[in-house]
């Protein structure tokens, strides 16, 4: 038996209300009163800060930051233009060694060109957009921002060390930030016992500005038989040159670096450019200080404080 149609059941038949579509974005935002149900680096919040004014030594300008929800884990990555960053992202996957489900950033110019969008939906990375008025929503990765430029300030200006050396010097901060910071999911470690479950020894890592000694082959002396086996340096950080090599970076003279793994000791308690003239015109007057026994400086937009 046909059962007629009526205008009633053509309506719900042909004209049934769409389904409710919740999207990713929405869908972190309840994800995110639950952080146990993200994995590490499953959601990521990224930001850049530049153009910096003082180009660095290896020609960088700009920099961004990784910021892991779940742990806290903040990665960073130097570069000469902001066009660069679809390139960084692709350092970055490469260092965590898989895919985010979800990136909030608000560099969406850079990330959703053709061919990087693509890419991004065949790896199953949704891009949350942040709008100009809403921040708020990336303010993991602008604390990050503002964490690591605040110990780079306060390292330059204690170490006297050249403004041209930011850029190993942020990469250096933000390691020491992921040994001494606690984990965003569980407060009573730290983000480096979470990755690798570990106590992190503090007393090994060499501090910034402190005196360095390389092993040097016969080969680089000038003289295999007069020429010292060693060469002295300032300690940089551990960081990653422009070519991909990562160790410890040693400034050799006015601007030469070099980078080593094994072949390098420190002297923890010895900081040769202290002893030095000012290397920052900007830090004359502090540096003259009869005491000079200042611990840090902290400056905002109103006030400047020297704290003792």
């Amino acid at each position: 038996m046909k059962v007629p149609i009526t205008p009633h059941r053509l309506e719900s038949r042909y004209y049934a209300p769409p389904p409710i579509v919740i999207s990713l974005g929405s869908f972190s935002d309840c994800f995110a009163r639950r952080q146990g149900l993200w994995k590490p680096w499953e959601k990521v919040f990224s930001d850049s800060s530049g153009k910096f004014r003082v180009m660095s030594l290896q020609g960088n300008r700009y920099y961004s930051v990784f910021v892991c929800s779940r742990s806290g884990r903040k990665l960073y990555f130097a570069h000469k233009k902001k066009s660069h960053y679809p390139m960084v992202y692709l350092k970055f996957l490469t260092r965590i060694g898989r895919f985010p489900k979800l990136l909030v950033s608000d560099q969406v110019g850079e990330i959703l060109s053709k061919a990087m969008g693509s890419r991004l939906a065949a790896q199953g990375t949704h891009v949350d957009p942040v709008s100009k008025d809403e921040y708020s929503k990336i303010g993991s990765a602008e604390r990050a921002i503002d964490e690591i430029d605040r110990m780079v300030t306060v390292s330059l200006l204690d170490l006297n060390i050249s403004k041209c050396y930011w850029d190993t010097f942020r990469e250096h901060c933000s390691l020491l930030n992921a040994v001494t910071q606690s984990c965003s999911a569980d407060h009573g470690i730290t983000i480096y016992e979470t990755k690798t479950g570990l106590i992190p020894d503090l007393d090994a890592l060499p501090p910034l500005g402190c005196f360095g000694i390389q092993y040097l082959s016969k080969l680089d002396r000038k003289d295999f038989k007069l020429s010292p086996k060693n060469q002295a340096g300032v300690f940089l950080g551990f960081a990653t040159l422009r070519n991909g090599t990562y160790g410890s970076i040693l400034l050799i003279g006015d601007q030469r670096i070099v980078v080593a793994k094994e072949t390098i000791d420190f002297i923890h308690d010895l900081f040769p450019p202290k002893h030095a003239p000012s290397a920052n015109s900007e830090y004359v007057w502090l540096h003259r200080l009869p005491s000079g026994n200042y611990a840090c400086i902290y400056m905002s937009d109103k006030n400047a404080f020297i704290c003792h």
